[in-house]
């Protein structure tokens, strides 16, 4: 479903009863096609991430700024909001087992030097500064939802660059960043002025299912 001013450049292909839907003002610059029969798998969370000692969630605020080095951690959610900053510092994995999840508003930002990925239960709701990959590769970040997460959405000015991989929720991404990388889900809204920039990169990412990689058209 796309509203607003939203367009996919490159094509739209669903299974063979889905729907593609396009408001006035919207388009996709490809063919829209309903002939996907592709298989996607659940997202499998990681024996050392849910095996792993669960630790205090963690929630900044104001001009408060946290790093977290290299590792895996398990902790029920993370909150930052204000104008703090948690900053993920080289290979980090998290698991998030709360049901609200992941909630980035305010000038809050999650940082990311290195290479991270994120598995939630729960929801998240990335908005203000949202995540800043430094490298602004996509590959480097990834947000996986379990079969238990059913709503994610990303919202704010910042663009998001990175993966979002979660086949039973409902995603939602909106303002005017975008998304640079990927998103596999259940559902998926984009609206505003809002767009989704493939990156062939993410067809490398494997986790409990990984990504699809179907093919890509350029334009």
């Amino acid at each position: 479903t796309l509203t607003g001013s939203s367009t996919i450049n490159g094509d739209a292909d669903t299974a063979p009863a889905g729907t593609v839907s396009l408001g006035w003002a919207c388009s996709v610059t490809g063919s829209i096609t309903h002939t996907n029969n592709d298989s996607i798998g659940e997202v499998s969370v990681p024996l050392e991430l849910s095996g792993a000692l669960s630790e205090t969630a963690i929630e900044i605020a104001g001009s408060t700024n946290q790093v977290l080095l290299a590792g895996n951690y398990k902790m029920p959610k993370i909150n930052v909001s204000g104008n703090a900053q948690l900053t993920l510092s080289g290979d980090v994995n998290i698991y998030l087992t709360d049901a609200a999840a992941l909630n980035i508003t305010g000038s809050g930002r999650l940082v990311v030097l290195g290479n991270a990925k994120i598995y939630i239960d729960g929801s998240a709701n990335i908005s203000g500064a949202g995540v800043v990959n430094n490298s602004l590769l996509p590959e480097n970040f990834t947000l996986y939802g379990t079969s238990s997460s059913t709503n994610i959405q990303v919202s704010g000015s910042g663009v998001f660059y990175g993966g979002i991989y979660a086949p039973e929720a409902s995603i939602s991404v909106t303002g005017n960043g975008g998304v640079y990388g990927g998103v596999v889900g259940d559902t998926v809204t984009v609206s505003g002025s809002s767009s989704i920039h493939f990156d062939e990169a993410l067809s490398e990412i494997s986790s409990g299912g990984g990504y699809i990689f179907n093919g890509w058209r350029e334009v």
